[in-house]
């Protein structure tokens, strides 16, 4: 039976386990197979593998917290023997992950047999790897590992099959990696405002899993404030500690799963017509107290636990049925209640607490090591003085108990800057701090909770503000995500000192490691009742009394250490870099102030590492840097040698040259015409230890080399931003070399010998101006390079030059440039290396490079960005700035916008800079800009405030494009959200728009010029008329970014009719999704604003699917007549309708020679008096002089006009 060859068979499960975890990997909404003989195993790892994926969504924080784990734990399957304890293969698939980490446990052919560690980057399952198999290797092959891990991996699912013949190690390992992963969902983060108004959040009545409220990153120091309205939580809503003092307002939400109040302050946490059915647990650790409001309206189905203190309040009839003061819960803020409480539970005796006399309370439940609990009673207390309950209103209060189990506090501290020392890693950013902790224990000495004692506030020096402390907020968030305090909850003092809370190692919080040392350091002193290290002064240390000469033995030294620091010398390390080089046989008298050393040291620097034995204080720290400016103890040993720079290298007399190397200083690079002529000019530095005591970014051999001394002419120096050349061609500079023990060397440099370093930037906005396409979201950028170019003026290298950040428009966000900009900036440059096929060219090349749509040296995908980098770098090489950005106010403004058909002239206002040199481009008819189409016969006056235009332009918008000459600037951008800032004018439209038999219609007959110039449209559904806020669904022909909307260009087919095939677009869940517009049968009304037409058109509408009948069949027909007394003759074409009536009249290339005012003054008045005659109605109209229909000063053509079209029906 199994039972009697568990041992043997559980290594063949577990290979074959490892194998589903493989097969994983591929599918990514199939099944995973069950390995064939190892099936418990198989679903231990799915299991596992889904409890690390919890992890990664967010829902739970460590192994083993899942439902998947705690299914697998519980056993969910039997099997003869003792083993088949796996449960159910817990089948999900997975998007959208937080990348990172994760672990999960769950139970394969033995209970949580299966351990795995998950990786998701890019929102995507990358790696699963089997941390712990117990399962049997025998039927659970690596081969079927592999091949289950794949399987999840391809199909970023846990709808796997599980390997045959190791079912039970599968959905081990599948449930395991859902375990882990259970945490891994991304979550719906909400900032806060970034001024001072409220920022709303409308959720639209839509379900998100997770939440997370959060402080705006640039709120320009505002007090965060968000309201939340109309929104389920399925999972876990968080108030983040970013939120700090901040407001935030929930109205209509549900809450299904948990709550977690980290952030807020003492006008924060709102609940307004809120359902919360989970748990809701207070915990802020640091600031203000939070003050969590219920409303009247609001039903709390959950227990509400403070761990930290709070103000809680409810309005009305709201009651909370459970409210838990927790056992971590302190006193450094009053924790009051006024509200309707079914049961409280006070489990803390460290707290001071009021019960306000608005309150009720059905059960009162006290510890048992707090006075006893008795009917009007008003007040109780402990025997140590740390619990303090005022009850305002005794008799409101039901009834009562001690029945909660006794307790202790105590409290502990550890420094968190030391805790490796003499290293300074991990560092810690002055101001230092000790990490201070709140520990409570049981009878039994086990560990009931951990909290923060105000490290912030507590923690600090005499005398530094706790504002200072701010900056070490990111890092101690960091490990309250981490959950680092549940680490120590029911352990005992000896598995606390066994914790392993180094990097990498299991109980550490990732990124936060001194801070994770000091709290286990603090927990051990608090339960050992030690004292933390006590701070020292920046002049409590061991000063050398001076330098001593090579040969010498003895270092002398003046003691300013407290008086009780106990003086044990550590080590002795030479060179600037503590602990590289520790020197053996050195000794230190008691009090400190004689060092004996051995006769052969080199010259240089020795650090003297001291520590209290008392273990009352800390060591002197290493802020200040290296030599005289820091605080730590240490002395110089002078050389012998003479230190020189000649024929560009640096040299030393005894040629130890790696010696003055490891003992630098600093060396000081200025350059010399930049210094004089600017007064804010700071030399460059090189610090191999930086005032921190840390490394610095740039060494030694950066600049000289590392075996001759030879001076670098092309050196480059990291910082933030990348590595930056030192030198520009042809500059002088002055280097100053200062090395511990040696002389100092003053340098005189020309750079004549180094590479060109050039910097360009070009737009990538407007790289087919007026074209919007290829399309770049607004923040507009710059391109933003660095080119450095050998002798011969090739490139040896192009860089980014902070194009994300000093590229941007004025006034743009960068956070909004980092979601629309970036990803293709980055398919540009990181995925496509674009910077890369510039090496090695010329600037004709360059020039010559195919960077447009399809060119064999574009990135696809980046056309712009491509094209824009080209530019930046052909200006680099040409040293020409990129176009400068206009503001929005700079343009062409026509005034009036809309002028009359007769009208021959646009008066313009130019506001653009005064040097913008005006060219014209093209004029453009239509709402579609393009340059194919331009328009010919237009004079713009070179001051760009006279625009002349032809005689016979259509109605409608007209766009005026143009760039400066000069191409210092760009052209006015097509962005008009707050307003159009393009050049354009508008013609009236004297012709009426209809709506007849389901078709749009115009009376002169001319859709055509009407589709092409619709502005917007706005499509209302009738039975919502008069409905509070519903204001339709608008489409725009052309977007706000210049774009063309397709929904709303197709909106009416060419013969004017409705295309029923046009999308309403929704947000379902964050994303947008589509739906038909139109209902059959539902009625609509519909506007139409079009360009030229003083008022927006507004029509009903029924949808059918029935199609319109055809549109009124057309007969064109030709007339002329000739000019009486004049030598040419009138051409016209009509077009008439079924009806036989004119639908327009239109010039047939009359020729009027030098009459040809004449006829454009007829033209412009008669041709739309003529639509919709009849012959008769023509016949019938008097254009003899002073005649209704004449036109003044033209009678004779008026004349000649009307016989024409006579003549044209007779035809």
């Amino acid at each position: 039976s199994r039972s009697n060859n568990a041992t043997q068979t559980t290594q063949a499960i577990w290979t074959q386990t490892k194998n589903i975890i493989q097969d994983n990997k591929k599918k990514t909404k199939a099944e995973v197979e069950v390995i064939s003989g190892a099936t418990y195993s198989s679903n231990g790892i799915i299991n596992a593998t889904k409890d690390a994926l919890e992890q990664a969504k967010g829902k739970t924080t460590k192994p083993g917290q899942s439902e998947y784990a705690r299914k697998n734990m519980d056993g969910g399957a039997s099997s003869a023997g003792g083993g088949g304890t796996a449960g159910a293969k817990q089948e999900t698939d997975f998007t959208d992950l937080k990348d990172g980490e994760y672990e999960g446990t769950a139970s394969g052919y033995y209970t949580n047999s299966i351990k795995v560690k998950v990786t998701v980057s890019g929102g995507k399952i990358t790696k699963i790897e089997l941390t712990e198999n117990k399962d049997d290797r025998k039927y659970f092959t690596k081969e079927k590992e592999e091949k289950l891990i794949k399987s999840i991996i391809d199909n970023q699912s846990t709808k796997v099959d599980t390997m045959s013949g190791a079912t039970y190690s599968s959905r081990g390992v599948i449930n395991a990696v859902v375990n882990a992963l259970s945490g891994a969902k991304s979550a719906l983060s909400i900032l806060s405002n970034d001024g001072s108004t409220e920022k709303l959040f409308d959720g639209e009545n839509k379900t998100q899993e997770i939440v997370e409220i959060e402080r705006a990153r640039n709120n320009n120091g505002a007090t965060p404030n968000v309201k939340v309205q109309n929104m389920t939580i399925s999972k876990k809503l968080t108030i983040k500690d970013s939120m700090r003092d901040g407001t935030v307002t929930f109205e209509n939400v549900t809450v299904n799963g948990d709550i977690l109040i980290q952030g807020g302050g003492d006008n924060s946490i709102k609940f307004n017509n809120c359902t919360l059915k989970g748990t809701i647990t207070v915990d802020k650790q640091i600031r203000q107290r939070v003050n969590v409001v219920f409303d009247q309206d609001t039903k709390v189905n959950g227990k509400v636990v403070l761990k930290t203190p709070a103000r809680v309040n409810t309005d009305g009839n709201t009651v909370i049925p459970n409210l838990e003061l927790s056992s971590s819960l302190g006193n450094n803020h009053q924790t009051v209640i006024n509200a309707n409480v079914r049961n409280l539970d006070i489990k803390t005796i460290n707290a001071n607490i009021l019960i306000d006399e608005n309150s009720k309370v059905n059960s009162i439940n006290l510890p048992n090591n707090v006075e006893r609990y008795e009917k009007n009673k008003t007040t109780y207390t402990n025997q140590d003085g740390t619990f303090n309950l005022e009850i305002k209103k005794p008799e409101n209060i039901n009834k009562g108990s001690n029945t909660n189990p006794s307790m202790r506090v105590v409290y502990g501290y550890s420094n968190v800057d030391q805790v490796k020392y003499p290293s300074v890693a991990p560092f810690i950013h002055p101001p230092f701090y000790d990490m201070r902790v709140k520990v409570v224990l049981d009878s039994s000495n086990r560990i009931i909770s951990v909290s923060n004692d105000e490290t912030g506030v507590k923690g600090l020096p005499e005398g530094v503000s706790p504002e200072s402390w701010s900056r070490h907020e990111r890092y101690w968030n960091r490990m309250i995500a981490g959950n680092i305090f549940d680490k120590f909850t029911g352990k005992t003092l000896v598995q606390v000192k066994a914790m392993q809370m180094d990097k990498g190692q299991p109980d550490v919080v990732t990124g936060a490691t001194a801070n994770s040392l000091a709290m286990k350091q603090a927990v051990i002193n608090a339960i050992e009742g030690k004292k933390g290290r006590a701070f020292l002064t920046s002049t409590q240390t061991l000063k050398a009394v001076s330098e001593v000469q090579q040969g010498v033995t003895t270092v002398n030294f003046t003691n300013t250490l407290p008086n009780d620091f106990k003086v044990k010398l550590l080590s002795v390390a030479h060179t600037v870099y503590n602990g590289e080089q520790v020197i053996q046989s050195a000794t230190l008298s008691k009090d400190g102030t004689v060092l004996i050393i051995p006769n052969n040291l080199k010259a240089g620097h020795y650090y003297v590492n001291i520590l209290d034995d008392s273990n009352s204080y800390r060591s002197p720290d290493f802020e200040g840097g290296v030599g005289e400016n820091g605080h730590y103890p240490y002395f110089v040993v002078k050389s012998n040698a003479t230190l020189s720079f000649a024929d560009d290298k640096l040299t030393v007399s005894d040629g130890d040259l790696k010696n003055v190397y490891d003992n630098i200083e600093h060396i000081i690079i200025t350059d010399v015409q930049e210094k004089a002529s600017n007064p804010k000019y700071r030399a460059t530095e090189i610090e191999p230890i930086g005032h921190h005591g840390i490394k610095g970014r740039t060494p030694v051999t950066v600049l000289f080399d590392e075996n001759t001394g030879e001076l670098k002419h092309n050196a480059k120096i990291s910082g933030r931003g990348g590595d930056t050349p030192i030198f520009k061609y042809g500059k002088q500079y002055k280097i100053e070399v200062e090395a511990f023990g040696y002389n100092k060397v003053e340098i005189d440099y020309v750079a004549n010998k180094t590479n060109k370093i050039l910097t360009g930037d070009a737009n990538v906005d407007q790289v087919k101006y007026p074209f919007v396409d290829p399309f770049i979201h607004p923040p507009f950028f710059n391109a933003r390079v660095i080119v450095e170019l050998d002798s011969d003026g090739k490139i040896i290298s192009v860089k980014d030059n902070k194009t994300g950040e000093e590229g941007l428009a004025p006034g743009g966000s960068k956070d909004l440039w980092n979601r629309r900009n970036k990803p293709y900036w980055d398919k540009a440059v990181i995925e496509g290396k674009v910077f890369n096929k510039f090496v090695g060219k010329t600037l004709a090349e360059v020039e010559a490079m195919q960077m447009d749509t399809g060119g064999a040296d574009v990135v696809s995908g980046a056309t712009a960005n491509s094209l824009a980098v080209k530019q930046a770098v052909i200006n680099a090489i040409n040293e020409k700035n990129g176009k400068l950005f206009l503001k929005s106010d700079q343009t062409l403004s026509a005034n009036p916008l809309m002028i009359n058909k007769t009208t021959s002239e646009v008066m313009l206002t130019n506001t653009l800079p005064s040097d913008f040199d005006i060219q014209l481009i093209g004029v453009i008819g239509g709402v579609y800009n393009t340059t194919t189409s331009s328009i010919l016969g237009f004079n713009l006056e070179a001051d760009g405030t006279k625009l002349t235009i032809p005689d016979n332009l259509k109605a409608g918008h007209y766009y005026i494009n143009i760039i400066d000459r000069n191409q210092k600037y760009r052209s006015p951008d097509f962005e008009s959200r707050s307003g159009i800032h393009y050049p354009y004018f508008v013609i009236k439209n004297d012709a009426t728009l209809g709506f007849t038999n389901s078709r749009l219609t115009v009376s002169d007959n001319d859709l055509e010029n009407v589709l092409k110039n619709i502005k917007e449209i706005v499509v209302k559904d009738k039975s919502r008329l008069g409905e509070v806020g519903y204001e339709g669904e608008e489409l725009e022909t052309v977007g706000h970014h210049g774009t063309v909307d397709e929904d709303g260009a197709n909106f009416f087919n060419k013969d004017g009719s409705i295309n029923l095939d046009t999308k309403s677009w929704i947000r379902v869940n964050g994303k947008w999704e589509t739906r038909p517009m139109f209902e059959i049968g539902k009625e609509y009304q519909i506007e139409v604003d079009v360009w030229g037409f003083e008022n927006k058109f507004i029509f009903d509408y029924t949808a059918s699917n029935i199609l319109p009948p055809p549109a009124p069949l057309l007969v064109e027909k030709f007339g002329e007549a000739k000019v009486q007394r004049y030598n040419y003759s009138v051409k016209v074409k009509l077009t008439l309708n079924s009806e036989n009536k004119i639908v327009s009249v239109e010039d047939n290339n009359t020729e009027p020679r030098s009459n040809k005012r004449y006829w454009n003054k007829v033209k412009n008045r008669l041709f739309n008096k003529l639509a919709d005659k009849t012959l008769e109605e023509v016949k019938a109209m008097n254009v003899e002089r002073r005649g209704a229909d004449v036109v003044s000063g033209a009678t004779y053509t008026s004349k000649a006009l009307k016989q024409a079209v006579i003549n044209a029906f007779n035809n």
